[in-house]
């Protein structure tokens, strides 16, 4: 690490992680998925109309690549067990995680990230996150289960072009949960 904050640039790899440019215009991305009016991140409480979906997103902004590296989930609810979704019954139809493309109004899965398959339980966070997920009880009151899913441990991170979007779709209404919420963790560049 730089002893002079201002060397900071000059002390970083040249080519950055996975070959990602470090220059002074990069920054780190600690920013919550937020709904498709882009103002909430309440993934709680959530009233999804049959045969729709609520997609909770970040996108990537103008001028910009992202490297996606960690997406983490919180929810906290009564009496979480691995059967439900948080406090919940489990979700009929479940929810996805996916790389979107940028083509607004229309936008295509570019990776789904569970090859086809749904999170509908609590246990199903491990198909992504493998042992990063954890039920804590609390005791009186609610429970709180997080999940941490490195996506670079898969041998990158997700990378995402200007427009593209990281999303965590909801197929199911999600009323009766206290709270939860989705965050992404990466770093944004600017197109070279």
């Amino acid at each position: 690490m730089a002893k002079n904050p201002a060397n900071l640039w000059d002390d970083l790899p040249p080519n950055g992680p996975w070959n990602m440019p470090y220059v002074p215009s990069s920054y780190h991305l600690f920013l919550p998925l937020v709904n498709s009016e882009g103002v909430s991140p309440n993934i709680h409480a959530v009233d999804v109309v049959s045969g729709t979906q609520e997609d909770f997103t970040y996108t990537c902004p103008s001028g910009h690549n992202a490297a996606i590296f960690r997406m983490n989930f919180n929810a906290v609810d009564g009496l979480i067990t691995p059967t439900k979704f948080a406090g919940i019954a489990a979700l009929p139809n479940g929810l996805k995680v996916q790389h979107l493309n940028s083509i607004v109004g229309s936008r295509e899965t570019i990776t789904d990230f569970l090859g086809g398959m749904v999170i509908k339980i609590n246990a199903d966070w491990s198909m992504l996150s493998g042992v990063d997920d954890i039920i804590v009880s609390a005791s009186p009151g609610d429970d709180e289960f997080n999940v941490r899913w490195s996506v670079y441990k898969s041998g990158a991170p997700t990378h995402l072009t200007e427009g593209e979007q990281f999303a965590i779709c909801l197929q199911d209404s999600t009323d009766g949960i206290t709270q939860a919420c989705a965050m992404v963790q990466g770093l944004v560049y600017p197109n070279t």
